[in-house]
């Protein structure tokens, strides 16, 4: 596996003096519980082996809350910004980044969330943040209905164009994702999804609607804001028997979809490995 970004810049950044400036009052009991050999270790591990998750999520909750802090400085500077997640689920890594990087209740937050039980969590999780945040329970395909055009600086996709693509493979298999609990019915999900993997049918099924929503959210983007997208592996995945092939090179298949289809302007931005990330260019 290649490495989700350079061991030797985290391994050294990870015992700095402010090295847990973006972690909240409340996680910083469990922070400093761990030993530095721990930390040490557990950093190496996240970078460079797909995600355990009985492995302390501290150190996960640091490292990408600060890669997205990083990547919200260099793409947008300012005292504020507004955000639309795609899919967060009952991920609130992306809204603690945005209200440790620009801490002001102008700051908006934005998410288009479908599946009832994961939203409940989401919005238990974020709701003493000092940001607005927002969940819009729809098909983030109707996103400018609700935001109209021209509304954020960023569209971001935590780890999520997987869990669009696997939406709309549900969906056209007649599984529920909406009213379901997501890790009940994602083993059925997989084993679809390597089925049409296999047979090289996978493209055919989800792309018109993968790329549809790419052009969606690059219309609710305002001049010059961009689309971050990234991907990395979960050991869970590959243990309810994903194809490890699609797991590793997802992000490298649907980049191929959106250059094809000339939707934004792919850029690169340094120390984002582009294996695991993509930044799209209204």
């Amino acid at each position: 596996m290649l490495s989700l970004d350079s061991v030797p810049k985290w391994t050294k950044k990870i015992f700095e003096p402010n090295s847990s400036e973006l972690l909240f009052p409340e996680e910083l009991e469990t922070w400093n519980r761990l030993s530095d050999s721990d930390k040490n270790r557990y950093v190496k591990k996240l970078l460079t082996e797909p995600i355990v998750f009985e492995d302390p999520w501290i150190i996960y909750d640091w490292y990408f809350r600060s890669k997205w802090s990083e990547a919200f400085t260099v793409i947008h500077p300012g005292k504020t910004i507004s955000v639309l997640e795609i899919g967060a689920g009952g991920n609130d890594l992306i809204p603690k980044a945005v209200a440790k990087t620009y801490p002001s209740p102008l700051s908006q937050y934005i998410t288009a969330n479908l599946n009832k039980e994961l939203t409940n969590i989401f919005k238990a999780k974020t709701k003493n943040l000092p940001i607005t945040v927002k969940v819009i329970e729809d098909d983030a395909q109707n996103i400018e209905k609700v935001s109209g055009t021209d509304a954020f600086d960023m569209v971001v996709f935590e780890h999520s164009a997987n869990d669009v693509i696997e939406t709309i493979l549900a969906e056209k298999n007649g599984i529920d994702t909406i009213n379901s609990d997501w890790m009940e019915i994602l083993p059925q999900i997989t084993e679809i999804l390597n089925q049409e993997y296999q047979n090289g049918t996978l493209e055919q099924t989800v792309k018109p609607e993968f790329l549809y929503l790419i052009s969606s959210c690059l219309k609710v983007l305002k001049p010059n804001g961009r689309i971050a997208i990234n991907h990395y592996q979960f050991q869970y995945n590959l243990d309810i028997g994903l194809n490890p092939d699609w797991n590793e090179n997802l992000l490298p298949v649907v980049r191929t979809w959106i250059n094809e289809a000339k939707l934004g302007k792919e850029v690169i931005v340094q120390d984002f490995e582009p294996q695991w990330w993509m930044f799209l260019k209204k």
